[in-house]
């Protein structure tokens, strides 16, 4: 059996680093077309109230997001075609998800949290299927 796990290990990388494209190629033109207020209203409620500031915040947000995705649109594009990339390019996902890790501890110890509800979806995920994927990867890695 472990055989077999070994064989496949880099199904344990792409599961999650291909979900995460997708949330890319759905996310960024949704953020993008529905502007600074939607996304404000969203993840601090309806009370929530724009300032000039905040649409400052929220461009280099996107900025940074732009980034973010097309890091992901070329690491699949350089993992495809060069498949000696792939432990690679999962020491830098295992890096973004122990940052977002870290960033939602921080968050949640300060009391920053706006939505409980988000932020716990956000920890199940990180804890119980990316970690878990990218944790399994790099022992059959080592295993291999």
């Amino acid at each position: 059996m472990l055989e077999t796990l070994v064989a496949y290990k880099d199904a344990f990388f792409y599961v999650p680093f291909g979900v995460d494209v997708l949330l890319c190629l759905v996310q960024w033109p949704m953020f993008a077309y529905c502007g600074p207020d939607w996304l404000l209203k969203t993840l601090a409620g309806e009370k929530a109230h724009s300032s000039p500031g905040y649409v400052q915040l929220y461009d280099l947000f996107m900025l940074c997001y732009t980034g973010y995705c097309f890091m992901f649109f070329y690491g699949l594009y350089t993992v495809v075609n060069h498949q000696h990339l792939v432990p690679v390019m999962a020491c830098v996902q295992a890096g973004i998800i122990f940052m977002k890790m870290l960033f939602m501890f921080r968050m949640t110890s300060r009391g920053k949290a706006a939505d409980p509800d988000l932020v716990t979806k956000k920890d199940t995920s990180l804890y119980t299927f990316y970690l878990p994927l990218y944790a399994c990867y790099f022992a059959l890695q080592y295993l291999a």
